[in-house]
């Protein structure tokens, strides 16, 4: 095997170094340029940017999560949070109907929820959507 073949193998080996632990990517291009490799060391670093750049865009094209529809039908709810209305389907996803109306409760002293629109407009796209299955007036009676 001659310098040229061992160097490329090094470079292989230095690229899957780098996707498995990029902290360290700049002690590679320094080792490269200590033992007197300054292109290979510029071509490393050269491949190392591109993989950056590479990695940030597929960030940048990361979506935001779909919200389901009842999220979006509740987030008015939510002061138009979206986001905080997700979370809360996600809490109540396996809860009883007494641990749910606690639960409001619990967001409306936290303020998390709108107190006037809760009575009602949270009970019928809850109970629409099988998550609280009890009445409306049992709703009423325990949210307060």
């Amino acid at each position: 095997m001659n310098d040229q073949e061992c160097l490329d193998r090094i470079i292989n080996a230095a690229q899957f170094y780098f996707c498995s632990n990029p902290t360290n990517a700049t002690f590679l291009v320094y080792l490269f340029n200590k033992a007197g490799y300054h292109d290979k060391a510029l071509e490393f670093n050269d491949w190392i940017e591109g993989r950056i750049e590479m990695l940030n865009r597929q960030l940048a094209n990361v979506q935001k999560p779909a919200y389901s529809e009842l999220a979006k039908s509740i987030s008015g709810i939510f002061f138009g949070n979206v986001a905080e209305a997700e979370i809360f389907i996600s809490k109540i996803e396996h809860m009883r109907d007494k641990e749910i109306t606690d639960l409001v409760n619990q967001y409306i002293r936290q303020r998390k929820i709108n107190d006037a629109r809760c009575r009602i407009d949270l009970w019928k796209p809850l109970h629409d959507a099988g998550k609280y299955h009890a009445t409306i007036d049992n709703w009423r009676k325990q949210v307060r």
